[in-house]
């Protein structure tokens, strides 16, 4: 039987004979992404209006505020306060995360709720509009609660609403929205004085303030610009440096504002960690990107995992780092500036942890890279690992394919990173390993601003091989985001700079370049004829028609280069032998539209033998046939004269083809050449 497996679900092709072991498979936990309870004071009201979703009216509440006022936290307590309404699942989402070059993609946020929701990696379309629409199936039975934290002003969120009367959605956004419809508007703002002085208590563990430490109370609340997130801090410094008193507190050069005080709370934990956990947290905070896992901080700490998780786990314990929902680590911006402002004269250290950083990001993409894609496909730079090794990070290509998406905003700082700083050659490897993921399921912005610093990188260390590749991924990108005449630009920038390199790199490139005009050009003519207009650009479709030789230079480049490698650019298959071969994958035959499109297709004979019944000859006066107009397939008969490349599966009503040996256009459908 041939066909693909997805659990306990077959899509056959051809079934011989079948056997199926049917395993009991336990029906998947219900999300619940909330996490604990977090301490609120003075948000009755806020919790009183975000109540109105539990009524029969709006389904969707948006929570603004500033940084730190405590907006997450509300969500939070409101959610676990209610979770018995919804008991289809509770699902959080942290959109910043997902933040790139060009803001957020839906299709990314999507992405991440199918995931919980339950949906296999593999079962997840690649469209904005097919994952709205299977998330929609999703939520439309049933109570969910979806919470979306940190939205930006540049992801439409009405999308995300669920159908069901009985879900709600919850946004929280640093600026007001106005784009939800009969949304419940919810505003977390500064805490008064008294508020403020209530939630210091708490999180230091007092009972009340007494009168003659009231004023020292207020002063440290005002320092903290009353914001919630920074007041907590205080607090736990309150509670757990022993013998620090109020007035010590309050009386310390602080500065005013959150940020200020925030540092100051930092330096005192960073005061108390042993000198280990001191370079610790100077080493981590000038990893690039937005948070980090264990292996990569023993690789730039230099220990072995099970010492780096103890390291962490200290840093965190004091809340100099926080742990994220999926196990990652990460600094939060009022304690994130403390750090930085520690290792701001320690440039050489700097550069050593990115460099180290780099290093790793590019050997382990490459084992990710190996293990969704074969090692024998072609790649800019030289393989030093196989499977066995990737297997040893990554059990399966579904794990590979999730570390990519996990580190996606990493991966854009680090090159970023590498380029800036002349590491040109680290930065282009690392791209060049992250081909595998492109052609998979990497959002187009992101390629785009991955391949163009790879390009930048490729053309500063001279590396042609590594230039074409890189131009040749970018114009995929570009292609696919609809930017045709940029895609051909960088198209002949790679034919030119693989023209200076190895054949195989040059086939390659006449390779992409052929699959894209070809796609264009059908494109057009389908368009064009059928009255509507082109979805391609006039200069881009006049370009695609007029290109009509880079399969047959991708064949004999790679002829040259000792290869049979297969021209992706024709339909079909080149082979040594000069005969048109089946498709590796489906065993067919090429089609008459596949090889009326392929260039030199009326040189190269076809194979005989392949239907009983011929259709009529292509004219009276010439002995040879044409493919079957039933089944368009090509004569069994081994006496039949071998056709001369026709491409129809009708006869013509010519008799020019036996002057000129050629078949000539049908008159019904107008094929040929």
């Amino acid at each position: 039987m041939s066909g693909e497996v997805f659990g306990n679900l077959v899509q056959a092709g051809v079934i011989n004979q079948l056997t199926v072991n049917a395993v009991a498979v336990r029906a998947p936990e219900p999300p619940r992404e909330l996490g604990p309870s977090r301490t609120l004071i003075n948000q009755a009201p806020q919790l009183g209006l975000l109540d109105r979703l539990l009524e029969s009216g709006p389904r969707a509440a948006v929570v603004t505020g500033p940084r730190g006022s405590g907006k997450t936290a509300l969500a939070q307590h409101w959610g676990n306060r209610h979770k018995e309404r919804f008991p289809a699942g509770q699902i959080v989402v942290d959109v910043d995360r997902y933040r790139g070059d060009n803001g957020v993609e839906a299709t990314d946020v999507f992405a991440r709720l199918l995931h919980s929701l339950g949906v296999h990696p593999e079962l997840v379309p690649d469209t904005l509009d097919g994952r709205a629409k299977l998330y929609a199936t999703k939520v439309e039975t049933g109570a969910w609660l979806i919470v979306l934290d940190n939205v930006g002003d540049l992801i439409d969120i009405e999308q995300f609403v669920p159908a069901s009367d009985d879900s709600a959605l919850i946004v929280t956004s640093r600026r007001a929205r106005d784009d939800l419809d009969d949304a419940v508007e919810v505003t977390v703002s500064r805490l008064d004085p008294e508020h403020g002085l209530r939630l210091l208590a708490d999180a230091s563990g007092r009972e009340e303030w007494a009168e003659d430490e009231r004023h020292l109370a207020s002063t440290v609340i005002e320092l903290c610009d009353r914001m919630a997130d920074a007041i907590k801090l205080a607090g736990r410094r309150l509670r757990r440096v022993r013998g620090l008193t109020l007035a010590e507190l309050a009386s310390e050069p602080l500065g005013g504002g959150a940020i200020a005080y925030a540092t100051k709370h930092a330096e005192g934990s960073y005061d108390n960690l042993p000198e280990r956990d001191r370079q610790a947290l100077r080493d981590l905070v000038a990893l690039p990107g937005t948070d980090f896992d264990i292996p990569l901080a023993a690789a730039v700490l230099g220990v072995d995992q099970a010492t780096a998780q103890d390291i962490v786990n200290e840093l965190a314990d004091v809340y100099l780092i926080d742990e994220t929902p999926d196990g990652r680590f990460a600094y939060r911006g009022l304690v994130e500036r403390f750090a930085r402002d520690l290792v701001r004269h320690e440039i050489a250290r700097q550069d050593a942890v990115l460099r180290a950083a780099a290093e790793w990001y590019r050997s382990t993409a490459t084992l990710a890279d190996v293990m969704i894609m074969p090692p024998k496909r072609l790649r800019a730079g030289e393989l030093t690992v196989d499977r066995d090794d990737a297997r040893q990070v990554f059990a399966t290509d579904v794990e590979a394919l999730a570390w990519f998406e996990s580190e996606r905003a990493n991966l854009l700082a680090v090159v970023t990173a590498a380029n800036e700083r002349g590491w040109h050659d680290l930065a282009w490897r690392i791209v060049d390993s992250c081909s595998s993921w492109f052609l998979k399921r990497a959002p187009h912005d992101l390629w785009t601003a991955l391949c163009e610093r790879a390009v930048d990188s490729a053309v500063h260390c001279g590396h042609k091989r590594a230039e074409a590749r890189m131009r040749a991924l970018l114009a995929r990108a570009l292609w696919e985001r609809g930017s045709f005449d940029p895609a051909f630009t960088q198209l002949d920038a790679a034919r030119a700079a693989a023209e200076q390199g190895e054949p195989a790199m040059l086939a390659s490139t006449y390779e992409f370049t052929a699959r894209r005009t070809v796609r264009a050009a059908s494109s057009t003519r389908r368009s064009t004829g059928a009255g509507g207009r082109s979805t391609c650009s006039p200069r881009s479709a006049g370009r695609a028609e007029s290109r009509s030789r880079p399969a047959s230079s991708a064949r004999r480049c790679w002829r040259r280069a000792g290869s049979t490698r297969p021209c992706r650019g024709s339909p079909t298959r080149w082979t040594e032998s000069r005969r048109w071969t089946r498709r590796r994958t489906t065993r067919r035959w090429p089609s008459a539209a596949s090889v009326r499109s392929t260039p030199g297709w009326a040189a190269v004979p076809m194979p005989r033998g392949h239907c009983s019944t011929p259709s009529p000859s292509c004219s009276a006066a010439m002995p040879t046939c044409t493919r079957c107009a039933t089944c368009a397939r090509w004569p069994r008969s081994p006496t039949t004269r071998r056709p001369g490349g026709g491409s129809c599966a009708g006869p013509s009503s010519s008799t020019s083809c036996s002057a000129t040996r050629r078949p000539t256009r049908c008159a019904r459908c107008s094929i040929g050449r």
